[in-house]
C-alpha cells in the first residue's frame, strides 16, 4: 500500500512540475507573439500549426515538440530559446531519479 501512495504522490508532483514548465513555455510564446503583433492564427500560419494549437500551448494545456520549438526559434529569430524550453519540458516529463544501492561485503 505504501508503494501506491508514494507513486500517486510522486505522479502528482511530476504532473505539477510539468504543468509549471508548460505554463512558462506558453507565457514565453505569448510574449514573443504579442511583440510581433500577431494573432494566434497568424503565428500558427507562420510556423505551420493551427491557431488552436498555439492557444493550447500558450495556456499551458499542451507542451511543445522539438519541431515546434525549432519553428519558433526560426520565426522569432531567437538563439535557441524555444529549443531550451523544449529540453526543459523533456526533463520535467522524464526526470532522472537517483537510486541508492547498498552493497554488503562478506568476509570469507
Amino acid at each position: 500500500m505504501r508503494w501506491s501512495l508514494w507513486t500517486t504522490h510522486s505522479q502528482r508532483n511530476m504532473e505539477a512540475a510539468e504543468s509549471g514548465a508548460r505554463k512558462r513555455c506558453g507565457a514565453e510564446l505569448r510574449a514573443y507573439r504579442v511583440a510581433r503583433g500577431w494573432t494566434q492564427v497568424e503565428l500558427g500560419n507562420e510556423i505551420g500549426y493551427s491557431g488552436s494549437f498555439v492557444s493550447d500551448v500558450e495556456r499551458g494545456e499542451r507542451g511543445i515538440g522539438e519541431d515546434f520549438a525549432k519553428c519558433c526559434d526560426e520565426t522569432f529569430k531567437t538563439p535557441g530559446t524555444f529549443m531550451r524550453l523544449w529540453e526543459h519540458l523533456q526533463r520535467e516529463a522524464f526526470p532522472v531519479r537517483s537510486v541508492r544501492i547498498r552493497v554488503h561485503h562478506h568476509s570469507p
